[in-house]
């Protein structure tokens, strides 16, 4: 009976059901309750590494969804820089008329089409201008960027570079809405009043911009890669 015991101890880790299966069919109470224990013990150590690979799969799992989020939060912010320094709506008077970083645009209603003339260029616009631009291409750098860290950089790397860059991008696009601001009656034409107008959604999402940047920024330069 004790070969059979130390036979079950040896066998343990690999036919715990065959353990629980003889301690069933044995008949002497003592050797069932001690294979019944084996088992036990043997199950037992099983949930463990179990749950410890529960543990690791979550933490990538979880590494999966920031890295997901992150990359969303990039694309959204780029999209809405790029929206901001093309599109016609820094200020609109009355929805007839409006002007942005490059054209003054008026609806004409005999034609129905929006006439557009380039703007008055002066060192206020200008600086706007060189900024979101420059907006533009920090964030675009920082994506390329940190797609080739995603498949070059070595496990536990950080993206310290990717982040910097979006930080520089939130900097210049805070930059060009506040000259914006402060600074848009020399901006807009001269025969215009600024009374009957108001800030376009293009103005709106620069300054939406700014803390999209600094954000996903900061999330950047705490990521750190793993497998």
């Amino acid at each position: 009976m004790a070969s059979h015991i130390f036979h079950f101890k040896a066998k343990q880790e690999s036919y715990p059901t065959l353990l629980f299966t003889l301690a069933l069919r044995n008949t002497s109470c003592s050797v069932s309750f001690l294979i019944l224990l084996i088992t036990v013990a043997t199950y037992w150590r099983k949930s463990d590494f179990f749950l410890m690979t529960l543990c690791v799969f979550g933490r990538n799992l979880k590494m999966a969804y920031l890295l997901m989020f992150v990359t969303l939060l990039h694309l959204i912010t780029l999209a809405m820089l790029f929206i901001a320094t093309m599109e016609k709506s820094w200020w609109v008077w009355d929805g007839m008329e409006n002007s942005d970083l490059w054209y003054n645009c008026r609806f004409d209603n005999s034609t129905e089409t929006w006439l557009c003339s380039t703007t008055k260029e002066t060192d206020w616009l200008q600086a706007v201008q060189v900024l979101m631009v420059l907006s533009v291409v920090f964030s675009s750098v920082s994506f390329l960027v940190f797609l080739g860290q995603l498949f070059t950089m070595s496990k536990g790397g950080l993206f310290y570079f990717t982040g910097l860059c979006q930080v520089f991008a939130a900097l210049t696009a805070f930059s060009a809405a506040l000259i914006y601001t402060l600074h848009n009656k020399e901006i807009l034409p001269d025969s215009k009043q600024l009374t009957p107008g108001h800030f376009g959604y293009c103005f709106i999402l620069a300054w939406l911009c700014v803390p999209l940047l600094l954000c996903s920024g900061i999330i950047y330069i705490h990521l750190r890669k793993k497998e």
